[in-house]
């Protein structure tokens, strides 16, 4: 669905609530997932579209003479990361959350953007494995859901 969305949907910011593990932060997790073969073709519209803005704006460009046209970053990306360069180019927001706590386990600054700017809301968020306990099972499954649905009718 995400790499459904960034390849083909108009978007100019997408908020990504995510939950942290032992081993990775949400941001971490984001920035593992979009580096995955699968978002080959988002990566190349990416660079598509940045080469396209680079050669509509003289003035950004850092075109070294290499030739390489596309691959020049405007003076304001050079002192990010490539993490977030990587974030950035998709427009993703990543918020810290967590389905199975009340309130999404949202900061209360979280949950204000997102209700002032949230207008779609795609839950694929879901615990599979079915040996986990029943009540388990349905607190992340259909409890969360249920958390996801509270957050997007309180969006403006």
């Amino acid at each position: 669905v995400l790499e459904h969305l960034l390849r083909c949907a108009p978007l100019q910011r997408l908020y990504l609530l995510t939950r942290s593990t032992p081993k990775a932060s949400s941001t971490q997790r984001i920035i593992d997932l979009l580096q995955q073969p699968l978002f080959a073709a988002v990566h190349k519209v990416l660079r598509d579209e940045e080469g396209e803005a680079h050669s509509d704006d003289s003035t950004a460009s850092d075109d070294d003479g290499s030739g390489d046209g596309g691959g020049c970053r405007s003076p304001q990306s050079s002192t990010q990361s490539d993490e977030e360069l990587l974030l950035n180019g998709f427009g993703i927001h990543v918020i810290e959350g967590d389905l199975r706590k009340e309130y999404l386990g949202l900061s209360e600054r979280d949950h204000e953007t997102l209700k002032a700017n949230v207008t779609v809301v795609v839950n694929c968020a879901a615990s599979i494995n079915f040996e986990d306990p029943f009540p388990q099972l349905f607190d992340q499954n259909v409890v969360g859901a249920l958390r996801v649905i509270q957050l997007a009718m309180s969006c403006e």
